[in-house]
């Protein structure tokens, strides 16, 4: 595989703490797995069907978050975003049909696939919203209380 582990920085940056945080964990995950496929090694199909399990737990929580956010600020691009959000989702989870079907190296090169969909969807579709979230701040100043839902909703 050519692709190496991604380092977030401020470019990545939404400019709210807790979903910069939350991308930054998104992205561990892709980076420990991609460094796992790396090693020489057999990783079970055990292993790997965890950290993705782990990975899209994750990221559902993260994508709620996210929706809440976006819904109590009335982005108006909220529908759309959504529904990317579901089809990163669909995306992922079909990644692990790889496994199923005994196709662990071609599962292996999907990793950096994972890992670039969630790095697009924060470069691009979330820095709509950030700009939108700057602009508000920018004419009428408020407060988005930046707070976390609690994890146990989206795991399982």
């Amino acid at each position: 595989m050519k692709t190496s582990v991604i380092r977030l920085d401020n470019s990545y940056s939404v400019g709210i703490e807790s979903i910069d945080e939350q991308h930054k964990q998104l992205i561990s995950m892709c980076n420990n797995l991609y460094l796992n496929c790396c090693k020489k090694d057999d990783i079970s199909r055990d292993f790997f069907r965890q950290g993705v399990a782990s990975l899209v737990s994750f990221m559902r929580y993260h994508l709620f978050v996210e929706e809440q956010l976006l819904s109590r600020i009335a982005f108006p691009e909220f529908h759309d975003h959504k529904e990317e959000h579901r089809k990163a989702v669909e995306y992922v989870n079909g990644c692990l049909v790889y496994l199923d079907t005994g196709e662990e190296a071609r599962f292996k090169k999907s990793i950096p696939k994972i890992r670039d969909c969630i790095l697009r969807h924060i470069t691009v579709s979330d820095r709509k919203y950030a700009n939108y979230i700057h602009a508000m701040n920018r004419y009428a100043p408020w407060h988005i209380k930046d707070t976390y839902l609690p994890v146990e909703l989206f795991l399982g």
